[in-house]
């Protein structure tokens, strides 16, 4: 051990010549083969079992219980406002006197608000309105109506959804 530390080292087989020396390649990693095919045909396996042994069953009705803060309103009371069912790609409202005026044109003059003014003016008694609309209905069209019939003096507004029929 003379060696100073500034000299090289020598390989270990620095004392084989050159022709004699056999690299050896470096062991290349082995790639891991990961078969899922059980795997998938576990899953199928419980998949199939639980299909067979459950049973369908309709879900059982609820009784809804009764609305707490709600009330019914009497029908001689109201003043009706009805959105009509989508026809022709417009919606149509039927006024409280009958009048039937497609959607937008009824929102641009504030022919609700008019229409439910003047039936309140002419029947002092009513004092609630109903928007009746069918279940199609969003609150794209809805809101406007509602927005229109609050702002009649003296009149609170309910909804109702119509079923389609």
């Amino acid at each position: 051990m003379s060696e100073s530390l500034d000299t090289p080292r020598r390989p270990p087989h620095a004392h084989l010549a050159e022709e004699e020396y056999v690299h050896t390649p470096r062991e290349k990693r082995k790639e891991l083969d990961f078969d899922i095919t059980p795997m998938i045909d576990v899953v199928f396996l419980l998949l199939i079992f639980f299909m067979v042994s459950s049973t369908m069953q309709e879900p059982a009705k609820s009784d809804a219980p009764p609305a707490v803060h709600g009330r019914g309103i009497d029908a001689a009371s109201t003043i009706k406002v009805i959105l009509l069912p989508e026809r022709g790609g417009e919606y149509e409202v039927e006024l409280p006197d009958g009048e039937v005026v497609p959607l937008a044109e009824a929102l641009e003059t504030d022919r609700i608000a008019q229409a439910v003014a003047a039936a309140k003016a002419n029947f002092p008694n009513k004092t609630e309105a109903v928007l009746l609309a069918d279940r199609d209905a969003t609150a794209e069209q809805t809101f406007p109506i509602l927005r229109q019939i609050g702002e009649v003096e003296g009149v609170s507004f309910h909804t109702e959804v119509q079923d389609p029929r």
